[in-house]
C-alpha cells in the first residue's frame, strides 16, 4: 500500500508548523534547533506510517489467504 496521501497530509502540517516557527522566532539560536525538531518530527511519522501500512498490508493479505484460500 502507499503511503503518498498520508506524506502529503503529514507534510501539509510540518510545513505548516515551519511557517509558525519562521514568522514568529526572530532569535536564530532558537529558531534552528525548533527547524531541526519540526523536521525530525516529519521523517519520524512518516517512518511509522509507513510500519503501520506495511502491518495493515500483512494482516489484510494473511487474513484473505485464511478466509479465501491461496490466490494461485
Amino acid at each position: 500500500m502507499s503511503t503518498m496521501y498520508a506524506d502529503m497530509a503529514i507534510d501539509a502540517v510540518q510545513n505548516a508548523k515551519l511557517e509558525v516557527v519562521r514568522h514568529i522566532v526572530k532569535d536564530e539560536q532558537i529558531k534552528k534547533p525548533l527547524e531541526h525538531f519540526v523536521e525530525a518530527q516529519r521523517v519520524y511519522t512518516k517512518a511509522v506510517t509507513k510500519s503501520i501500512m506495511d502491518v495493515a498490508t500483512v494482516v489484510v493479505e494473511t487474513t484473505n489467504r485464511f478466509f479465501f484460500g491461496s490466490a494461485k
